[in-house]
């Protein structure tokens, strides 16, 4: 059976939240020291509105420091280390913006993160790779010319084979 969380009211969740934190410098990450999820991440599970609530600490710290979180911002993090909660290192942005940071940044972790060519071994290079707002790569030349067998296609070359 499932702990029954009291319920929190805003001083009561500062003070929670500066138990899981030590306050450094601006320029210091605040490690939480909390529980965590699998990416690192810190959480803080209470009670509100009478149901059982989970937030990231890092979205604990933007909220507490700056108020409300609004529906179309991600918090992300300047520093780059999930377990930080220093609100000087947090700042908003959307989805998008979220996924473009960490690919400019190298953080993209899925099945395709370690791949340095693209499947027509053109190298994934600054000038060869395009981002798209989900954080996808592409690479320019197969965009190329996939362009040009669109608009210009070779005689015979795109028709259906029986």
């Amino acid at each position: 059976m499932a702990n029954k969380l009291e319920p929190m009211t805003f001083d009561r969740l500062i003070e929670a939240f500066y138990a899981h934190v030590e306050p450094l410098g601006h320029d210091d990450c605040w490690e939480w020291t909390g529980r965590r999820n699998q990416r690192g991440y810190g959480l803080y599970e209470f009670e509100r509105q009478n149901k059982r609530t989970r937030w990231k600490a890092h979205r604990l710290s933007f909220f507490i420091h700056f108020g409300p979180i609004p529906d179309w911002a991600d918090v992300m993090h300047a520093c780059d280390n999930e377990p930080c909660s220093n609100p000087f290192h947090l700042g908003l942005g959307t989805t998008a913006d979220n996924n473009q940071d960490m690919a400019r940044k190298g953080r993209v972790r899925n099945q395709h993160s370690g791949v340095t060519h693209c499947k027509r071994s053109h190298e994934f290079t600054a000038e060869n790779t395009t981002i798209d707002k989900y954080g996808r790569r592409y690479c320019r030349a197969c965009r190329r010319l996939r362009h040009q067998l669109e608009y210009y296609p070779l005689p015979g070359l795109l028709e259906a084979t029986p």
